[in-house]
Protein backbone atom coordinates (compact mmCIF):
# COMPACT_ATOMS: atom_id res chain seq x y z
CA UNK A 1 0.00 0.00 0.00
CA UNK A 2 1.17 3.27 -0.70
CA UNK A 3 0.84 5.67 2.44
CA UNK A 4 -0.22 9.29 1.41
CA UNK A 5 -1.07 11.80 3.81
CA UNK A 6 -3.53 13.77 1.77
CA UNK A 7 -6.62 15.32 2.88
CA UNK A 8 -6.71 18.00 -0.25
CA UNK A 9 -9.99 18.03 -2.63
CA UNK A 10 -9.04 17.74 -6.16
CA UNK A 11 -10.77 17.76 -9.73
CA UNK A 12 -10.25 15.06 -12.26
CA UNK A 13 -10.64 16.63 -15.86
CA UNK A 14 -10.65 14.39 -18.94
CA UNK A 15 -10.88 15.43 -22.70
CA UNK A 16 -10.60 14.12 -26.05
CA UNK A 17 -10.98 10.56 -24.48
CA UNK A 18 -13.40 7.59 -25.82
CA UNK A 19 -17.07 9.31 -25.36
CA UNK A 20 -15.33 12.50 -24.14
CA UNK A 21 -14.29 15.28 -26.21
CA UNK A 22 -12.24 18.27 -27.40
CA UNK A 23 -14.91 21.22 -26.79
CA UNK A 24 -15.13 21.02 -23.33
CA UNK A 25 -13.34 18.69 -19.85
CA UNK A 26 -15.55 16.70 -17.79
CA UNK A 27 -14.83 16.98 -14.60
CA UNK A 28 -15.72 14.41 -11.96
CA UNK A 29 -14.65 15.91 -8.34
CA UNK A 30 -12.78 14.30 -5.54
CA UNK A 31 -12.90 14.46 -2.05
CA UNK A 32 -11.21 12.92 1.13
CA UNK A 33 -13.35 10.43 3.07
CA UNK A 34 -16.59 10.64 0.58
CA UNK A 35 -18.69 8.88 -1.98
CA UNK A 36 -19.53 9.87 -5.18
CA UNK A 37 -22.10 8.69 -7.56
CA UNK A 38 -22.24 8.95 -11.26
CA UNK A 39 -25.74 8.37 -12.61
CA UNK A 40 -26.70 8.10 -15.83
CA UNK A 41 -28.45 5.83 -19.06
CA UNK A 42 -26.93 2.96 -20.98
CA UNK A 43 -23.55 4.32 -22.89
CA UNK A 44 -23.50 8.03 -21.90
CA UNK A 45 -20.45 7.50 -20.79
CA UNK A 46 -20.23 7.23 -16.72
CA UNK A 47 -18.38 3.93 -17.00
CA UNK A 48 -15.69 5.77 -19.33
CA UNK A 49 -15.39 8.31 -16.73
CA UNK A 50 -14.05 5.75 -13.92
CA UNK A 51 -12.36 3.54 -16.52
CA UNK A 52 -10.19 6.43 -17.71
CA UNK A 53 -8.48 5.89 -14.23
CA UNK A 54 -7.49 2.51 -14.35
CA UNK A 55 -6.60 2.51 -18.10
CA UNK A 56 -4.55 5.53 -17.46
CA UNK A 57 -3.05 4.79 -14.44
CA UNK A 58 0.42 4.27 -15.41
CA UNK A 59 0.15 8.43 -16.90
CA UNK A 60 -0.35 9.13 -12.81
CA UNK A 61 3.08 8.33 -11.82
CA UNK A 62 4.49 11.30 -14.17
CA UNK A 63 2.47 14.43 -12.75
CA UNK A 64 4.72 17.22 -10.85
CA UNK A 65 7.86 15.67 -12.27
CA UNK A 66 10.46 16.34 -14.30
CA UNK A 67 12.37 19.85 -15.73
CA UNK A 68 9.98 23.11 -15.59
CA UNK A 69 10.42 26.14 -17.25
CA UNK A 70 8.22 29.57 -16.92
CA UNK A 71 6.90 30.30 -20.15
CA UNK A 72 4.59 33.17 -19.25
CA UNK A 73 3.67 35.04 -16.17
CA UNK A 74 1.81 32.14 -14.12
CA UNK A 75 2.58 29.44 -16.56
CA UNK A 76 5.19 26.14 -16.30
CA UNK A 77 5.71 23.91 -19.10
CA UNK A 78 7.75 20.45 -18.29
CA UNK A 79 10.13 18.99 -20.69
CA UNK A 80 8.28 16.31 -23.12
CA UNK A 81 9.05 12.67 -21.73
CA UNK A 82 8.58 9.82 -23.99
CA UNK A 83 6.85 6.05 -23.41
CA UNK A 84 6.15 3.16 -24.68
CA UNK A 85 2.30 2.12 -24.50
CA UNK A 86 1.16 2.33 -20.61
CA UNK A 87 -2.13 1.36 -21.53
CA UNK A 88 -4.19 -1.11 -19.06
CA UNK A 89 -6.44 -3.37 -20.80
CA UNK A 90 -5.89 -2.40 -24.46
CA UNK A 91 -3.97 -3.57 -27.72
CA UNK A 92 -4.17 -0.26 -29.62
CA UNK A 93 -4.07 2.94 -27.31
CA UNK A 94 -5.56 4.29 -29.73
CA UNK A 95 -9.08 2.86 -29.14
CA UNK A 96 -9.27 5.32 -26.37
CA UNK A 97 -9.14 8.14 -28.71
CA UNK A 98 -12.48 9.75 -30.41
CA UNK A 99 -13.09 8.69 -34.13
CA UNK A 100 -13.15 12.47 -35.10
CA UNK A 101 -9.35 12.99 -33.56
CA UNK A 102 -8.17 9.90 -35.06
CA UNK A 103 -7.08 12.10 -38.45
CA UNK A 104 -6.48 15.47 -36.77
CA UNK A 105 -5.02 15.06 -33.12
CA UNK A 106 -3.86 12.56 -31.75
CA UNK A 107 -3.68 13.24 -28.09
CA UNK A 108 -5.76 12.63 -24.57
CA UNK A 109 -5.43 15.76 -22.07
CA UNK A 110 -5.86 15.14 -17.97
CA UNK A 111 -6.66 17.74 -15.98
CA UNK A 112 -5.86 17.70 -11.93
CA UNK A 113 -7.14 21.05 -10.32
CA UNK A 114 -6.96 22.01 -6.90
CA UNK A 115 -8.24 26.08 -5.55
CA UNK A 116 -4.80 27.26 -6.31
CA UNK A 117 -3.87 25.30 -9.57
CA UNK A 118 -4.22 23.70 -12.82
CA UNK A 119 -2.55 20.68 -14.39
CA UNK A 120 -2.86 19.74 -17.89
CA UNK A 121 -1.11 16.69 -18.79
CA UNK A 122 -1.52 15.84 -22.89
CA UNK A 123 -0.14 12.74 -24.42
CA UNK A 124 0.35 13.02 -27.69
CA UNK A 125 2.30 10.86 -30.61
CA UNK A 126 1.80 8.17 -32.95
CA UNK A 127 0.58 5.60 -30.28
CA UNK A 128 0.52 8.26 -27.76
CA UNK A 129 3.73 7.94 -26.11
CA UNK A 130 4.47 11.43 -25.70
CA UNK A 131 3.97 13.69 -22.60
CA UNK A 132 3.85 16.89 -21.37
CA UNK A 133 2.80 18.92 -18.77
CA UNK A 134 1.52 22.65 -18.03
CA UNK A 135 1.12 23.93 -14.45
CA UNK A 136 -0.69 27.19 -14.44
CA UNK A 137 -1.47 29.15 -11.26
CA UNK A 138 -4.44 30.57 -10.24
CA UNK A 139 -3.47 33.56 -8.42
CA UNK A 140 -0.47 35.32 -10.75
CA UNK A 141 0.85 37.56 -7.98
CA UNK A 142 1.71 34.65 -6.06
CA UNK A 143 2.61 32.35 -9.05
CA UNK A 144 6.18 30.65 -7.89
CA UNK A 145 4.18 29.95 -4.42
CA UNK A 146 1.46 28.05 -6.40
CA UNK A 147 4.09 26.38 -8.52
CA UNK A 148 5.92 24.79 -5.56
CA UNK A 149 2.76 23.68 -3.48
CA UNK A 150 1.41 22.02 -7.41
CA UNK A 151 5.06 20.45 -7.01
CA UNK A 152 4.43 19.40 -3.75
CA UNK A 153 0.64 18.22 -4.11
CA UNK A 154 0.34 16.84 -7.89
CA UNK A 155 2.62 13.45 -6.91
CA UNK A 156 0.34 12.97 -4.01
CA UNK A 157 -2.77 13.42 -6.29
CA UNK A 158 -0.66 11.13 -8.46
CA UNK A 159 -0.63 8.78 -5.99
CA UNK A 160 -4.06 8.48 -5.11
CA UNK A 161 -4.36 8.08 -8.97
CA UNK A 162 -1.91 5.18 -9.07
CA UNK A 163 -3.37 3.63 -6.22
CA UNK A 164 -6.67 3.31 -7.10
CA UNK A 165 -8.50 -0.50 -7.45
CA UNK A 166 -11.68 -0.64 -9.72
CA UNK A 167 -13.99 -2.96 -10.04
CA UNK A 168 -15.54 -3.39 -13.25
CA UNK A 169 -18.75 -5.25 -13.91
CA UNK A 170 -19.14 -9.13 -14.16
CA UNK A 171 -22.14 -10.48 -15.60
CA UNK A 172 -21.39 -13.91 -14.70
CA UNK A 173 -18.43 -14.13 -12.35
CA UNK A 174 -19.35 -17.61 -10.74
CA UNK A 175 -18.62 -19.27 -13.68
CA UNK A 176 -14.73 -18.44 -13.38
CA UNK A 177 -14.48 -20.07 -10.27
CA UNK A 178 -14.17 -23.93 -11.55
CA UNK A 179 -11.31 -23.42 -13.48
CA UNK A 180 -9.29 -20.56 -15.08
CA UNK A 181 -9.34 -17.15 -14.50
CA UNK A 182 -6.99 -14.47 -13.44
CA UNK A 183 -7.71 -11.07 -13.57
CA UNK A 184 -11.28 -9.25 -14.43
CA UNK A 185 -9.78 -5.34 -14.42
CA UNK A 186 -8.42 -5.29 -10.74
CA UNK A 187 -10.08 -8.01 -9.22
CA UNK A 188 -8.66 -11.58 -9.13
CA UNK A 189 -10.92 -14.49 -10.50
CA UNK A 190 -11.14 -17.88 -10.12
CA UNK A 191 -8.27 -20.32 -10.22
CA UNK A 192 -6.05 -16.96 -8.92
CA UNK A 193 -8.53 -15.36 -6.20
CA UNK A 194 -8.64 -18.92 -4.51
CA UNK A 195 -4.72 -19.10 -4.50
CA UNK A 196 -4.50 -15.79 -3.06
CA UNK A 197 -7.27 -16.70 -0.65
CA UNK A 198 -5.54 -20.00 0.83
CA UNK A 199 -1.61 -17.58 0.99
CA UNK A 200 -3.27 -15.26 3.39
CA UNK A 201 -4.79 -17.32 5.12
CA UNK A 202 -2.54 -20.21 5.45
CA UNK A 203 0.67 -17.65 5.61
CA UNK A 204 2.95 -16.99 8.57
CA UNK A 205 2.11 -13.08 8.55
CA UNK A 206 0.54 -12.25 11.34
CA UNK A 207 -1.59 -9.23 10.16
CA UNK A 208 -2.30 -11.18 6.97
CA UNK A 209 -4.25 -13.68 9.27
CA UNK A 210 -6.10 -10.94 11.26
CA UNK A 211 -7.11 -9.68 7.79
CA UNK A 212 -8.57 -13.13 7.25
CA UNK A 213 -10.21 -12.97 10.20
CA UNK A 214 -12.05 -9.50 9.95
CA UNK A 215 -12.60 -9.91 6.26
CA UNK A 216 -15.05 -13.49 7.07
CA UNK A 217 -17.06 -11.87 9.90
CA UNK A 218 -17.42 -8.62 7.56
CA UNK A 219 -18.71 -10.74 5.06
CA UNK A 220 -21.21 -12.48 7.52
CA UNK A 221 -22.01 -9.48 8.81
CA UNK A 222 -22.89 -7.91 5.34
CA UNK A 223 -25.15 -11.50 4.49
CA UNK A 224 -27.11 -11.97 7.46
CA UNK A 225 -24.73 -14.55 9.35
CA UNK A 226 -23.26 -14.39 12.51
CA UNK A 227 -20.39 -16.11 11.18
CA UNK A 228 -18.35 -17.33 8.03
CA UNK A 229 -15.27 -19.55 7.54
CA UNK A 230 -13.81 -19.51 3.94
CA UNK A 231 -11.60 -22.38 2.79
CA UNK A 232 -10.26 -22.80 -0.55
CA UNK A 233 -10.59 -26.50 -2.04
CA UNK A 234 -7.29 -29.52 -1.75
CA UNK A 235 -6.97 -28.61 -5.89
CA UNK A 236 -7.34 -24.82 -5.36
CA UNK A 237 -10.38 -24.21 -7.87
CA UNK A 238 -13.05 -22.76 -5.97
CA UNK A 239 -14.08 -22.17 -2.26
CA UNK A 240 -16.24 -23.67 0.48
CA UNK A 241 -18.44 -21.53 2.24
CA UNK A 242 -19.60 -22.34 5.95
CA UNK A 243 -22.07 -20.22 7.17
CA UNK A 244 -22.96 -20.52 11.26
CA UNK A 245 -20.59 -23.37 11.57
CA UNK A 246 -23.63 -25.56 9.96
CA UNK A 247 -24.71 -24.18 6.12
CA UNK A 248 -21.66 -25.49 3.47
CA UNK A 249 -22.13 -24.22 0.64
CA UNK A 250 -19.44 -24.03 -2.55
CA UNK A 251 -18.38 -20.46 -4.30
CA UNK A 252 -20.88 -21.74 -7.31
CA UNK A 253 -23.93 -22.55 -5.05
CA UNK A 254 -24.80 -18.76 -3.85
CA UNK A 255 -24.83 -16.96 -7.42
CA UNK A 256 -22.42 -14.52 -9.31
CA UNK A 257 -24.23 -11.24 -7.29
CA UNK A 258 -22.16 -12.57 -3.48
CA UNK A 259 -19.93 -14.43 -5.67
CA UNK A 260 -18.73 -11.11 -6.55
CA UNK A 261 -19.31 -9.42 -3.13
CA UNK A 262 -16.65 -11.83 -1.81
CA UNK A 263 -14.02 -11.75 -4.45
CA UNK A 264 -14.97 -7.50 -4.26
CA UNK A 265 -14.52 -6.92 -0.37
CA UNK A 266 -11.49 -9.93 0.25
CA UNK A 267 -9.48 -7.82 -2.68
CA UNK A 268 -10.53 -4.44 -1.46
CA UNK A 269 -9.09 -5.35 2.54
CA UNK A 270 -6.04 -7.49 1.02
CA UNK A 271 -5.12 -4.47 -1.20
CA UNK A 272 -6.48 -1.43 0.54
CA UNK A 273 -6.22 1.02 -2.39
CA UNK A 274 -6.56 4.80 -1.55
CA UNK A 275 -9.18 5.21 -4.30
CA UNK A 276 -11.74 2.74 -5.06
CA UNK A 277 -14.03 2.40 -8.51
CA UNK A 278 -17.01 0.12 -8.61
CA UNK A 279 -18.64 0.25 -11.97
CA UNK A 280 -22.80 -0.98 -11.42
CA UNK A 281 -22.33 -2.54 -7.98
CA UNK A 282 -26.05 -2.89 -7.83
CA UNK A 283 -25.23 -6.28 -10.32
CA UNK A 284 -27.05 -9.34 -9.20
CA UNK A 285 -27.43 -7.88 -5.41
CA UNK A 286 -30.58 -8.15 -3.27
CA UNK A 287 -31.94 -4.55 -3.34
CA UNK A 288 -31.82 -4.75 0.15
CA UNK A 289 -27.74 -5.74 0.25
CA UNK A 290 -26.53 -3.04 -2.84
CA UNK A 291 -26.10 0.12 -0.19
CA UNK A 292 -24.46 -1.97 2.36
CA UNK A 293 -22.22 -3.42 -0.25
CA UNK A 294 -20.89 0.05 -1.35
CA UNK A 295 -20.67 0.93 2.81
CA UNK A 296 -18.00 -2.24 2.80
CA UNK A 297 -16.45 -1.47 0.26
CA UNK A 298 -15.77 2.15 1.21
CA UNK A 299 -14.89 1.39 4.79
CA UNK A 300 -11.67 0.14 3.31
CA UNK A 301 -11.08 3.27 0.73
CA UNK A 302 -7.89 5.52 1.75
CA UNK A 303 -9.04 8.79 0.05
CA UNK A 304 -12.35 8.23 -1.84
CA UNK A 305 -14.96 5.76 -3.52
CA UNK A 306 -16.65 6.88 -6.75
CA UNK A 307 -19.45 4.18 -8.21
CA UNK A 308 -21.55 4.07 -11.38
CA UNK A 309 -25.04 3.39 -11.47
CA UNK A 310 -28.58 3.23 -13.59
CA UNK A 311 -29.93 3.66 -9.92
CA UNK A 312 -30.60 7.06 -8.82
CA UNK A 313 -32.23 5.30 -5.71
CA UNK A 314 -28.93 3.44 -5.01
CA UNK A 315 -26.80 6.62 -5.53
CA UNK A 316 -29.39 8.89 -3.10
CA UNK A 317 -28.52 5.95 -0.86
CA UNK A 318 -25.06 5.46 -0.38
CA UNK A 319 -23.11 8.99 -1.82
CA UNK A 320 -22.46 12.14 -0.39
CA UNK A 321 -22.36 13.61 -4.19
CA UNK A 322 -23.96 12.43 -7.32
CA UNK A 323 -23.30 13.48 -11.13
CA UNK A 324 -25.36 12.86 -14.05
CA UNK A 325 -23.48 11.82 -16.48
CA UNK A 326 -25.54 12.28 -19.96
CA UNK A 327 -24.70 11.83 -24.16
CA UNK A 328 -25.54 13.75 -26.32
CA UNK A 329 -27.48 11.46 -29.29
CA UNK A 330 -26.49 13.75 -32.13
CA UNK A 331 -22.67 14.27 -31.51
CA UNK A 332 -22.05 11.54 -29.33
CA UNK A 333 -20.45 13.55 -26.68
CA UNK A 334 -20.89 12.61 -22.75
CA UNK A 335 -20.64 15.42 -20.41
CA UNK A 336 -21.58 15.26 -16.44
CA UNK A 337 -23.76 17.54 -14.25
CA UNK A 338 -24.30 18.13 -10.59
CA UNK A 339 -27.53 16.23 -9.56
CA UNK A 340 -30.23 18.83 -8.11
CA UNK A 341 -32.19 16.89 -5.04
CA UNK A 342 -35.82 16.21 -6.07
CA UNK A 343 -38.10 18.30 -4.26
CA UNK A 344 -41.20 16.14 -5.09
CA UNK A 345 -41.95 13.42 -2.67
CA UNK A 346 -43.71 10.84 -5.02
CA UNK A 347 -40.53 11.14 -7.08
CA UNK A 348 -38.06 10.39 -4.96
CA UNK A 349 -40.06 7.39 -3.89
CA UNK A 350 -40.23 5.97 -7.89
CA UNK A 351 -36.35 6.95 -7.66
CA UNK A 352 -35.58 4.71 -4.24
CA UNK A 353 -37.49 2.37 -5.34
CA UNK A 354 -39.95 1.62 -3.16
CA UNK A 355 -42.28 -0.39 -4.73
CA UNK A 356 -39.47 -3.00 -5.14
CA UNK A 357 -38.57 -2.65 -1.08
CA UNK A 358 -42.22 -2.99 -0.61
CA UNK A 359 -42.75 -5.76 -2.64
CA UNK A 360 -40.05 -7.80 -0.42
CA UNK A 361 -41.86 -6.97 2.58
CA UNK A 362 -40.43 -3.46 3.59
CA UNK A 363 -43.05 -1.08 4.88
CA UNK A 364 -41.28 0.98 6.95
CA UNK A 365 -39.52 4.55 6.08
CA UNK A 366 -37.08 6.55 7.98
CA UNK A 367 -36.99 10.10 6.66
CA UNK A 368 -33.48 11.69 7.64
CA UNK A 369 -31.68 14.94 6.76
CA UNK A 370 -29.08 14.30 4.15
CA UNK A 371 -26.90 11.19 2.95
CA UNK A 372 -24.09 11.70 5.81
CA UNK A 373 -27.60 10.65 8.20
CA UNK A 374 -28.11 7.52 5.91
CA UNK A 375 -25.22 5.63 6.11
CA UNK A 376 -25.10 6.75 10.22
CA UNK A 377 -28.45 5.29 11.10
CA UNK A 378 -28.60 2.28 8.65
CA UNK A 379 -25.25 1.12 11.10
CA UNK A 380 -27.02 2.00 14.04
CA UNK A 381 -30.52 -0.06 12.69
CA UNK A 382 -28.09 -2.91 11.67
CA UNK A 383 -26.98 -3.11 15.57
CA UNK A 384 -31.01 -3.65 16.30
CA UNK A 385 -31.31 -6.36 13.61
CA UNK A 386 -33.88 -4.42 11.50
CA UNK A 387 -31.33 -2.51 8.61
CA UNK A 388 -33.09 -4.00 6.17
CA UNK A 389 -36.95 -3.56 7.52
CA UNK A 390 -36.16 -0.05 6.98
CA UNK A 391 -35.59 2.36 4.05
CA UNK A 392 -33.88 5.27 4.68
CA UNK A 393 -34.75 8.14 2.67
CA UNK A 394 -32.56 10.95 2.75
CA UNK A 395 -34.83 14.54 2.77
CA UNK A 396 -31.81 16.53 0.77
CA UNK A 397 -30.45 18.93 3.36
CA UNK A 398 -31.53 20.97 5.90
CA UNK A 399 -32.34 23.81 2.99
CA UNK A 400 -35.03 22.07 2.30
CA UNK A 401 -36.50 21.00 6.09
CA UNK A 402 -39.28 23.51 5.89
CA UNK A 403 -43.34 23.54 6.91
CA UNK A 404 -43.84 24.36 3.41
CA UNK A 405 -43.28 20.62 2.60
CA UNK A 406 -46.85 19.19 4.15
CA UNK A 407 -47.93 18.74 0.88
CA UNK A 408 -44.90 16.29 -0.54
CA UNK A 409 -44.85 14.85 3.09
CA UNK A 410 -48.41 13.78 2.82
CA UNK A 411 -47.56 11.72 -0.77
CA UNK A 412 -46.03 9.28 1.62
CA UNK A 413 -49.16 8.63 3.01
CA UNK A 414 -50.72 7.22 -0.09
CA UNK A 415 -48.64 4.93 -0.56
CA UNK A 416 -49.70 3.20 3.12
CA UNK A 417 -45.47 3.12 3.72
CA UNK A 418 -45.05 3.42 7.94
CA UNK A 419 -43.20 7.03 8.46
CA UNK A 420 -41.20 7.94 11.02
CA UNK A 421 -39.12 11.21 11.11
CA UNK A 422 -35.87 11.89 12.75
CA UNK A 423 -33.97 15.52 12.14
CA UNK A 424 -31.32 17.54 14.26
CA UNK A 425 -32.00 20.44 16.09
CA UNK A 426 -29.31 22.34 15.62
CA UNK A 427 -29.41 24.38 18.91
CA UNK A 428 -26.73 25.68 20.32
CA UNK A 429 -27.85 25.90 23.78
CA UNK A 430 -30.67 23.81 25.48
CA UNK A 431 -32.97 26.54 25.59
CA UNK A 432 -32.30 27.92 22.83
CA UNK A 433 -35.84 28.58 20.51
CA UNK A 434 -36.29 26.01 17.82
CA UNK A 435 -35.81 27.53 14.72
CA UNK A 436 -39.16 28.19 12.09
CA UNK A 437 -38.84 26.21 9.71
CA UNK A 438 -37.60 23.38 11.91
CA UNK A 439 -40.56 23.36 14.22
CA UNK A 440 -43.23 24.15 11.01
CA UNK A 441 -41.66 21.06 9.88
CA UNK A 442 -41.92 18.44 12.85
CA UNK A 443 -45.42 20.06 13.26
CA UNK A 444 -46.43 19.14 9.84
CA UNK A 445 -45.00 15.67 9.86
CA UNK A 446 -46.57 14.78 13.10
CA UNK A 447 -50.12 15.87 11.68
CA UNK A 448 -49.07 13.63 9.09
CA UNK A 449 -47.75 10.76 10.98
CA UNK A 450 -48.22 11.12 15.09
CA UNK A 451 -46.19 12.95 17.48
CA UNK A 452 -44.58 9.45 18.54
CA UNK A 453 -43.03 8.98 14.46
CA UNK A 454 -41.60 12.46 14.06
CA UNK A 455 -38.59 12.75 16.34
CA UNK A 456 -36.19 15.82 17.03
CA UNK A 457 -32.81 15.03 18.67
CA UNK A 458 -32.54 16.82 22.57
CA UNK A 459 -29.04 17.46 21.67
CA UNK A 460 -27.36 19.75 18.70
CA UNK A 461 -26.74 16.93 15.69
CA UNK A 462 -26.07 13.17 15.22
CA UNK A 463 -22.38 13.63 15.98
CA UNK A 464 -22.90 14.77 19.39
CA UNK A 465 -24.19 10.88 20.48
CA UNK A 466 -21.16 9.33 19.43
CA UNK A 467 -18.90 7.76 22.19
CA UNK A 468 -15.97 9.36 23.46
CA UNK A 469 -14.46 5.69 23.02
CA UNK A 470 -15.56 5.01 19.94
CA UNK A 471 -14.29 8.61 18.14
CA UNK A 472 -10.52 7.45 19.63
CA UNK A 473 -10.84 4.35 18.20
CA UNK A 474 -11.39 5.36 14.90
CA UNK A 475 -10.10 9.08 14.45
CA UNK A 476 -7.18 8.59 17.36
CA UNK A 477 -6.52 9.67 21.03
CA UNK A 478 -6.43 13.32 20.20
CA UNK A 479 -10.02 13.53 19.23
CA UNK A 480 -13.12 14.05 21.80
CA UNK A 481 -16.53 13.49 22.24
CA UNK A 482 -18.52 16.61 21.30
CA UNK A 483 -20.21 18.56 24.24
CA UNK A 484 -23.90 17.94 23.79
CA UNK A 485 -24.55 21.81 22.27
CA UNK A 486 -21.24 21.75 20.22
CA UNK A 487 -20.85 22.30 16.46
CA UNK A 488 -18.62 19.90 14.72
CA UNK A 489 -16.55 21.94 13.06
CA UNK A 490 -15.55 24.09 15.96
CA UNK A 491 -14.01 21.03 17.50
CA UNK A 492 -9.82 20.95 17.68
CA UNK A 493 -9.26 18.49 15.68
CA UNK A 494 -12.33 17.87 14.01
CA UNK A 495 -13.39 14.87 11.66
CA UNK A 496 -15.44 15.25 8.72
CA UNK A 497 -19.32 14.78 9.09
CA UNK A 498 -19.07 11.75 6.79
CA UNK A 499 -16.53 10.01 9.19
CA UNK A 500 -20.07 9.68 11.70
CA UNK A 501 -20.95 6.40 10.48
CA UNK A 502 -17.55 4.74 11.19
CA UNK A 503 -17.80 5.78 14.64
CA UNK A 504 -21.45 4.50 15.14
CA UNK A 505 -19.80 1.28 13.50
CA UNK A 506 -17.28 1.32 16.42
CA UNK A 507 -20.19 2.07 18.80
CA UNK A 508 -22.38 -0.77 20.59
CA UNK A 509 -25.76 -0.01 20.80
CA UNK A 510 -25.78 0.25 24.48
CA UNK A 511 -23.46 3.51 24.46
CA UNK A 512 -26.61 5.69 22.65
CA UNK A 513 -29.42 2.90 24.48
CA UNK A 514 -30.32 5.50 27.06
CA UNK A 515 -30.64 9.36 25.56
CA UNK A 516 -33.13 10.53 23.73
CA UNK A 517 -31.86 8.63 20.11
CA UNK A 518 -31.76 5.76 21.27
CA UNK A 519 -34.87 5.68 22.89
CA UNK A 520 -36.28 6.71 19.49
CA UNK A 521 -34.45 3.88 17.62
CA UNK A 522 -35.75 1.35 19.87
CA UNK A 523 -39.49 2.69 19.57
CA UNK A 524 -38.98 2.13 15.75
CA UNK A 525 -37.61 -1.55 16.59
CA UNK A 526 -40.57 -2.30 18.22
CA UNK A 527 -42.93 -1.06 15.37
CA UNK A 528 -40.96 -2.91 12.98
CA UNK A 529 -41.02 -6.23 15.41
CA UNK A 530 -45.14 -5.90 15.94
CA UNK A 531 -45.67 -5.03 12.47
CA UNK A 532 -43.69 -8.72 11.90
CA UNK A 533 -45.86 -10.15 14.46
CA UNK A 534 -48.95 -8.74 13.07
CA UNK A 535 -51.59 -12.00 11.62
CA UNK A 536 -51.43 -10.69 7.72
CA UNK A 537 -47.37 -10.71 7.98
CA UNK A 538 -47.22 -13.82 9.95
CA UNK A 539 -49.46 -15.43 7.87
Amino acid sequence: MIVVNMTLPFTYGLKTYRSYFQQATTKLAFSPGKVTALVGANNSGKSCLIRSIYELRQYFQQLGSGSWTQTENGIFDSQPTHHGSIFLGLTDPLDVVPESNLIRDKKIEIEIETDSWLLTLTVTGDQLQTVMQTIKSKNLQESNQSMALALQQAPLIGSILQNSLFLGPYRNISNQTAGGGTLHYDLPIGEAFVTQWRQLKTGSSRMAKLAVINTQRDIATLLGYNSLEISASEDSKTLALVFDGKRIMSLGDVGSGIAQLIFSIVTVANRTPQLILIDEPELHLHPTMQARFIEALHRHAGYSTVFATHALGLARQSADSILVVSQNRVTGKSSTAPFESAKNSAQLLGELSYSQFSAIGGKFLLLVEGSTEVRTFRVLLRKLGIETDVMIVPLGGSSLISENRSDEMSEFQRIGAEVFVLIDSERNSENEPLGNDRDGFLKSCATLFGESRVFLTKRKATENYLSDGAIKAVKGEKYRALEHYEKLETADPAWAKNENWKIADAMSFDEVKDTDLGQFLLHLQKNVEDFKKSPAVAA
